[in-house]
């Protein structure tokens, strides 16, 4: 091995690895980064969902009538037309 007198450094070519191997990300390290990637893909479909609520849910929550809600079955709509099987 050759030494450069002025800079005191090896003068051999460099080799591909130092001969040490990188060292290995511990299984705590795997965990924590997994569950913050879950975390993280958790949190973009909250976000989208409420993005999307407008198309999910398009009626408006004030505008209930819960005496009709409650009212039992019957065959006939209150316009006159007949209901199938009672529903609404």
């Amino acid at each position: 091995m050759t030494i450069d007198a002025a800079t005191g450094t090896s003068l051999r070519p460099p080799t591909e690895s130092s001969g040490l191997a990188a060292p290995a990300p511990t299984l705590r390290a795997r965990r924590t980064a997994r569950l913050a990637m879950a975390g993280f893909a958790f949190v973009l479909l909250l976000g989208a969902v409420a993005m999307a609520a407008p198309w999910l849910a398009p009626h408006d929550p004030t505008r209930q009538s819960l005496r009709d809600r409650l009212a039992a079955p019957t065959l006939e709509a209150p316009d006159g037309r007949a209901r199938l099987l009672g529903t609404r």
